[in-house]
């Protein structure tokens, strides 16, 4: 419903007007129609014609719901709108649907070839493979180094240990249990040489039919060396331990000691390896990780060669064909989402003050005429257009049945105030001031025979009822036709009631 407008209020101020020109002229005062009377111009009835009664229609007044409203107009639009379009170029070979199909969030729509891709794939997961066995072999070999190196080390200061203990004892004299214990020290000794000999021969064998790696060999030609050495240390200690006390052996003491420091120190420089193979080992961890990026990458161009719709919704737009290239940059296809359709309206900045959030609305649209969407106010944006002086309201609206469309022109009524109050036909209303700015209606009382006047006070008013706020209860039978030039108290003749067109118009 709307308010009275200014138009209307013009209306019914010149029909009172007129009502009472023709009132005047055909009726007069109470003095011209006693003037007329003895002038003796009489009616059909033989009576004076200002005592006739005057036929009228009446309207009973009756309580009902009463809105006031604010029209907008605007288009139906889509929050959601997504455009899609492929991350590579390629053959298009499938697509979903045509514009009106729906379909769903994580659907293929478009799907491209995908045989280059899916070799970039494989290539890229042979080369990781690759890597993480060379990372393998590099922690292998670290790992063997620094036990081995670790071992050496540990050995060549027994070494030197026993060498200085040798020295000490060919400063001696000979003692029989020092010889018992230097030949069972030539015994463990030449065990120890012994094995060595044969890990380092296994080994060889291994490397050689390329069964183990060459840096594993060189480890145990190394520990071969160290219990050689210290089997020749044992041997001179029997040897010592048996002349006792002889300045060469003496001698020979001392070039085993400064033998197994010197070897000490190539073990300990050894040692410095353990960082190169380390290195070796980060080598081979960068190697895998840029490897594994490869996959990655190649994996997501193999995915994305299937072009999904990340909402539901239905196909707008479909801007290819099977066989034909899509590139970056250039849609395939437009997907809606009706779920999320609204009513964008257009307020007039005077409505702007009686419109609010959350007030319901009354959508129709030119589609289905006779049908309309309910709907509520969520948004009033708070910057208008300078040339339209309008201000942009968003209206949501139940589109469950996805019957309205995005671009669809549409009109609304907000629903700004809603009562329950004593309606009667607008046609009933009379001007009682020139401005239009009072009212009044007549009534039929004393048992319908005469018409009395009422002053209204007008509320809420549509295009064929206005509300009475005062000067008529519910039930009153209100003149809506014949009321032109009637006056307190004149007589009346009701003809018939409201016809059912007007009481149709009445109730909604």
């Amino acid at each position: 419903m709307t308010t009275l407008t200014a138009l209307g209020l013009t209306s019914l101020a010149l029909a009172g007007g007129v009502g009472a020109g023709c009132g005047k002229q055909g009726g007069g005062d109470a003095k011209g129609g006693d003037q007329n009377a003895a002038a003796g111009e009489k009616g059909k009835a033989g009576k004076p014609a200002a005592q006739e009664a005057t036929p009228v229609t009446v309207t009973p007044a009756s309580e009902q719901i009463v809105t006031r409203t604010v029209p907008v107009t605007g288009s139906v639009t889509a929050l959601q709108t997504i455009s899609l379009s492929p991350k590579q170029s390629a053959r298009v070979i499938s697509v979903a649907g045509r514009e009106g199909d729906a379909v769903s969030a994580g659907q293929v729509v478009v799907q491209q070839d995908i045989a280059d891709l899916q070799n970039s794939v494989e290539q890229a997961e042979a080369n990781l493979q690759s890597a993480k066995a060379k990372l393998t072999q590099a922690q292998t070999n670290y790992n063997i180094q620094r036990t081995t190196s670790a071992t050496n080390v540990q050995n060549a200061r027994a070494a030197v240990r026993a060498a200085e203990a040798n020295l000490a004892l060919a400063k001696q004299p000979q003692r029989s249990e020092q010889v018992s214990q230097a030949q069972i020290a030539v015994q463990q000794a030449q065990a120890n040489y012994d094995r060595a000999v044969a890990d380092r021969k296994r080994y060889q064998y291994l490397v050689e039919q390329g069964a183990a790696a060459q840096a594993t060999l060189d480890q145990y030609v190394t520990t071969e060396a160290v219990q050689k050495a210290n089997l020749r240390s044992a041997e001179e200690s029997l040897k010592i331990a048996q002349s006792g006390g002889r300045q060469e052996s003496v001698l020979a003491s001392q070039e085993a000691v400064r033998q197994a420091q010197i070897q000490l120190q190539q073990a300990q420089a050894n040692v410095a390896q353990n960082q190169a193979r380390l290195d070796d080992v980060r080598q081979a961890q960068a190697s895998v990780a840029q490897y594994q990026a490869t996959v990655d990458i190649a994996r997501q161009a193999l995915a994305d060669a299937s072009i999904r719709t990340p909402i539901d919704g239905v196909i707008a737009t479909r801007s290819t064909e099977p066989g034909q290239q899509a590139s970056p940059g250039t849609a395939v296809m437009t997907v809606v989402s009706l779920k999320s359709v609204y009513f964008q309206a257009q307020l007039p900045e005077t409505q702007l003050e009686n419109v609010r959030e959350g007030q319901p609305v009354d959508v129709t649209v030119d589609a289905y005429p006779g049908r309309s969407f309910h709907g509520k106010v969520t948004q009033v944006y708070p910057t208008g257009s300078t040339s339209s002086r309008t201000f942009n309201v968003r209206v949501d609206v139940d589109n469950t049945s996805r019957a309205l469309k995005p671009a669809m022109f549409a009109r609304g009524k907000v629903i700004v105030q809603r009562r329950r109050g004593v309606v009667v036909s607008k046609d009933a209303l009379v001007a009682s001031n020139a401005e239009g700015t009072a009212f009044q209606v007549f009534v039929a009382s004393g048992g319908g025979t005469t018409a009395a006047r009422r002053a209204v006070k007008i509320g809420i008013t549509n295009d064929t009822t206005a509300e009475i706020l005062s000067g008529v209860r519910e039930g009153d039978n209100v003149i809506t036709q014949g009321q032109d030039g009637l006056k307190d108290g004149s007589p009346i003749r009701i003809e018939s009631g409201a016809s059912g067109q007007q009481q149709a118009a009445m109730a909604q």
